[in-house]
Order: structure tokens, then sequence, then C-alpha cells
């Protein structure tokens, strides 16, 4: 149960695109600037999950991104889980599908602000992966975007959010309408190497009465040519926590833009 509610966090870490000296393109932690209008962005990731009970855990996503507007995005999200329990067969398959709307940018004084709103959706109620969510309900995400640059190579950034669980069916068919999950997300990059290689650390939260944990997440992006990023990240719980969704999650992944 513990490592079904841990996709939420993973699901609105999504990428963000600061601009200091260089195009629209570097990106930083989650999203304060949507793509510009026209442009199609894609990517994905994967990460190996160290779990109590497990004897292997993986997860994955692919994203695809397309800016409606310099201003208004448009994006979906589809995971992927593979887990090996010590006492059961391997379990495969995809969780749902997020699908979200941004519209980000707003000046306010010296920061940036940006909200977001998604859905998500369960495709396959009998081959879904319990993962991502205690139940096969659509739930509805909110999310305020906080950004303020920090000299001309570092930035802060800052989400602040709630998951709003909708009422639906638990693997076992047992009915139930779990409680709404409030989360946040806390990071400051920097660029070195020309502006090529971004160093980041993160905090992420969860609060709910059933799970509240903390995460530490450093990691690295960078830039192989334009329009192509690669990274890679660590994510470790803070403190002894029994809710915990992991002991340890190393992921890389990529973003590339389709029409750069």
């Amino acid at each position: 149960m513990r490592i079904r509610i841990f996709l939420s966090i993973l699901i609105i870490i999504t990428i963000v695109q600061v601009s200091f000296s260089r195009p629209y393109r570097h990106l930083l932690l989650t999203s304060i600037e949507s793509l510009p209008g026209q442009r199609i962005e894609t990517g994905g990731r994967i990460g190996i999950l160290d779990v109590e009970g497990l004897e292997s855990g993986l997860i994955g996503r692919a994203t695809l991104r397309y800016g409606l507007s310099n201003q208004l995005e448009a994006a979906a999200l589809l995971p992927y889980y593979k887990f090996q329990y010590k006492s059961d067969p391997i379990q495969d398959g995809i969780g749902k599908i997020n699908l979200s709307l941004k519209y980000t940018k707003i000046p306010v004084g010296p920061v940036y602000l940006g909200i977001m709103g998604g859905l998500m959706l369960p495709l396959n109620k009998e081959k879904m992966i319990y993962y991502d969510t205690y139940t096969d309900a659509t739930d509805f995400e909110l999310k305020g975007l906080f950004h303020a640059r920090l000299g001309r190579k570092t930035a802060f950034q800052a989400n602040i959010g709630k998951i709003f669980t909708g009422e639906g069916d638990t693997p076992t068919g047992l009915k139930v309408d779990p409680e709404d999950i409030f989360q946040w997300d806390l990071g400051i990059g920097h660029w070195v190497m020309n502006d090529q290689l971004m160093l980041i650390l993160e905090v992420n939260g969860r609060k709910q009465d059933a799970a509240s944990y903390t995460l530490l997440t450093p990691g690295v992006r960078y830039e192989v040519k334009p329009g192509f990023i690669l990274e890679g990240f660590g994510s470790f719980p803070i403190g002894d926590d029994e809710n915990k969704p992991y002991n340890t999650m190393f992921s890389v992944g990529f973003t590339f833009e389709l029409n750069n």
C-alpha cells in the first residue's frame, strides 16, 4: 500500500524551463514557463526502486507537451510499472494517465507565478496497476507554481497543491473515499559548465493521514544540444518514517523538442 502513493509526486514533478541568458529550452525543476506556441516536446524517465517487500521495482513515464500559446500549455503523462514481489509473481502494467493544462509566467514583482490543473484518469481498470492511487477513481489535481531568480545562474522554485481524490474501488473490490492529498515541492538549481549543466536539489513533501513523508532529491540536467536534455536523479526519504514510499530511488530520463 505504501508504495502505491508515490507516483502522484512523480507525476507533478514535471519539467521547468528557465530563461537566464540562454533560450527557454533550459530546464529547471517544475513548470513555470510553458512551451511557446506550436512547440512540441516529448520525454521519458525510468526509475529503479528499493522497497521493502520487493525483490525489484521499476517505474517509467512517457510525457508529451504542446504549447497552445506562449503562456498556456497542454500535457499528457502515462506511467508504467513493473514489480517483482518476494512472494508473488511479477506485476506490470500502466497506471492512470495524467492530462493537464498549465498557465504560467505571470509576473508579480520580481517573481513569476503559474497555475496547473489536471485529471488522473484510469485507462483500463481491469489491468491497471494500483501504484499511484488507492482506487480506480478519477482524481483532480490543482497546483500553484512560484519561481524566483537568485542571480543570473541560480533560481528557486516552489510548488504547492492538492490532489482531490475520487471515490472508487480498491484492488480487493472495497469501495473507499480516500482523503485529499496535500503536497509541496521546493527546489533550487544552479548552472555550471557554460550554462549546459544544471545542479539541482529538491525537497518534496506529501501530507495525508494515511501516509505523510518528506523526500530529498538531488539531481543534474545536461543540455546535449539545443532541444535535447539528459537528466539523472536520486531520491531518499528524510528520517525513519514508516510511511516512506521507498528506501531509495534512482532515475534517468530525457526530453527532446520535436520541432526545434
